[in-house]
């Protein structure tokens, strides 16, 4: 519902602007009907409206039709504008009329026990933004300082906002969700305006939090663009007027390119807490797999370990389409009869290489590099896909027997490959990662064949064998066959 009623309200900001756009270029016909759709919208976004806002846009919207109904091409271009009183006449450009009216939800129904994994950014986020509610006093006992805002980032998909409306649920605050479409304007002026309004709704609630999504759209480093640096400053000067002044209200922001934003609004006091939001890890994958399959008609060679240990780098987001995605060709195939056919092993895979294919490992890395985080402290089942570059290229058997059948293959860009070899220790599923793909194998007694698998071009490549964690490697070497021109002929 309230997405529908911020696309409404969306659409409203669209045509009263074209309204005053035409009525100021002596257009009536057009400037009538953009008055007319405008309070079209705000009638409909009453409907889904709580009791004061409703109220509010349907006066609103019978000011505007009877603004629009005495609209003259006399009349036209005399700074008159529908006002907050039901006949006054007022400066559109100082009309309080058009402030925005922000739409917040009740504390939302996300609590931390919702997201899986992520347990040391929860217990960052609840010192920063919960224990300070909750334990004034000892706050004030150990002099620990609280208040300002919390910078979320890290990869799309990770659960940011989820983290967010669990934060308002735990501290029981209304939650305004803010983009950058509910703030910025081409109107100058406009977006700084619509910014002081939004920390004016804020500050007549009890306890509140303003999340603003993707902060680097709205706080961008400043010198380049004078709209920016203008909501940069406003945007500024509203949080340090609250900050310290007002404990309940909180600021959360989130952003997929934190190093992106202006630097001010991260110093103390403003959203001097950054929290790195990473992908999920392998025993994190692994619980949000069996969340979202438990329930479903699977078949016996579905594993969920192996599912797990090939999904490295899938974000939550990821996770969920994986599943989402693997169910349509048995859901398909179900309709042809009464029965209900089974998700196999080869539907996740087949998805889970589509969905690898959108996945930049160098994105990844720059979060790393900004986190500070050290990819060599990752456990060894959540290394990339790529090679291992600290292992040496050569078998590394660890305490058994390793046998590999077929070293050198013929390459052909047609060609699909498959490698097979011997392991004598004991696996419950055994995958293996060649050139960045994570590849599944087939068990039988202790002989392992992978699936077909894809190499771009010639080479020698090394294949990484993993259980949970890395089990060994070896080399395959994959030729040109010799062609006539080798041979000079």
């Amino acid at each position: 519902m309230g997405n529908n009623v911020s696309f409404l309200m969306d659409k409203y900001d669209h045509y009263l602007r074209l309204a005053k756009q035409y009525e100021a270029n002596g257009n009536l016909d057009l400037a009538k009907r953009n008055y007319y759709l405008a309070a079209q919208q705000l009638l409909l976004a009453s409907k889904s409206s709580t009791t004061e806002l409703k109220k509010a846009r349907i006066e609103k919207a019978n000011r505007l039709v009877k603004y629009a109904d005495d609209l003259t091409l006399e009349n036209m271009n005399t700074s008159r504008a529908p006002t907050n009183k039901a006949n006054g006449i007022k400066n559109k450009a100082n009309s309080d009329d058009d402030k925005k009216i922000w739409q917040c939800t009740e504390a939302p129904d996300v609590s931390f026990d919702d997201i899986i994994g992520l347990d040391e950014a929860k217990e960052e986020i609840k010192i920063a933004m919960i224990y300070p509610l909750m334990y004034p006093e000892k706050y004030k006992i150990y002099q620990k300082q609280s208040g300002g805002g919390v910078l979320l980032y890290g990869p799309p998909g990770t659960g940011k906002t989820m983290l967010a409306k669990a934060v308002a649920h735990e501290v029981k605050a209304k939650f305004y969700l803010v983009r950058s479409s509910d703030i910025v304007s081409k109107w100058v002026g406009e977006s700084e305006k619509n910014i002081a309004s939004l920390f004016e709704a804020v500050g007549k609630d009890e306890r509140s939090i303003i999340f603003i999504d993707e902060m680097d759209t709205l706080f961008a480093s400043r010198g380049l663009d004078i709209h920016n640096d203008r909501r940069v400053n406003e945007f500024l000067q509203q949080i340090d007027g609250f900050t310290g002044k007002n404990p309940n209200l909180l600021l959360l922001g989130s952003t997929n390119k934190p190093w992106s934003i202006d630097s001010a609004a991260l110093r103390s006091g403003r959203f001097s807490t950054k929290i790195y939001i990473r992908l999920p890890n392998y025993e994190e994958r692994k619980r949000m797999l069996i969340k979202n399959v438990s329930k479903l008609p699977l078949d016996s060679d579905v594993d969920i370990n192996q599912l797990a240990a090939i999904t490295d780098n899938f974000s939550g987001a990821d996770m969920f389409l994986l599943c989402d995605k693997a169910k349509e060709r048995a859901l398909v195939a179900s309709f042809k009869g009464d029965t209900i056919v089974n998700i196999t092993m080869a539907d996740f895979i087949r998805e889970a290489d589509e969905i690898r294919k959108h996945i930049d490992i160098k994105d990844i890395k720059e979060y790393e590099k900004y986190a500070g985080v050290d990819s060599s402290q990752k456990t060894l089942h959540d290394v990339s896909t790529q090679s291992l570059n600290n292992r040496v290229k050569q078998d590394i058997p660890l305490d058994e027997e390793l046998i590999v059948k077929n070293r050198e293959l013929d390459y052909s860009p047609t060609n699909l490959y498959q490698v097979e070899f011997y392991l004598s220790g004991q696996h419950d599923s055994i995958y293996i990662s060649v050139n960045g793909q994570k590849v599944a194998t087939t068990k039988d007694i202790k002989n392992y064949k992978s699936n077909l698998f894809k190499i771009e071009k010639a080479g020698e490549y090394q294949v990484d064998v993993f259980d949970k964690n890395v089990v060994c490697s070896f080399m395959i070497k994959i030729s040109s066959p010799i062609e006539e021109n080798d041979l000079g002929i």
